[in-house]
């Protein structure tokens, strides 16, 4: 049985998803773009790389709900709906943090040119620390 990517964005974004309507549209189209930007053929993806395109498609879309969730908070100053959506901003906060580090872990197995290394240029050198 196959990884469902759109199925593992929606997952993630359960908490939120019923205070923007036209995230589960964008979910479908963000996993297609993360597949070309990675260059692969989605037929062909293994169940790790399957899972390594949902979290960068997860990723992808915090930002934009991060600013829609502002703008909404901006609207409804002063209800219970800026409780709402201010909660949904701190969970969306704390999920970016979560998959910044399965970004990494993900990248090590499925695409290794992708990890971010932590390593400095020397400032006597300007190469890279091993």
């Amino acid at each position: 049985m196959a990884v469902d990517m759109v199925q593992l964005v929606k997952d993630q974004f359960e908490p939120v998803l019923g205070l923007d309507p036209t995230i589960e549209a964008a979910i479908p189209r963000q996993v297609e773009a993360q597949i070309a930007l990675q260059g692969w053929i989605a037929a062909g993806l293994t169940d790790q790389q399957r899972v390594y395109i949902s979290i960068l498609a997860t990723k992808g879309l915090i930002p934009r709900l991060l600013a829609k969730f502002a703008q909404e908070i901006q609207r409804v100053k002063g209800g219970p709906a800026e409780t709402e959506f201010q909660n949904a901003v701190e969970f969306l906060k704390a999920l970016q943090t979560e998959l910044n580090s399965q970004v990494k872990a993900a990248a090590k197995q499925t695409d290794p040119a992708d990890v971010e290394t932590d390593r400095k240029p020397s400032p006597w050198t300007g190469v890279e620390s091993w």
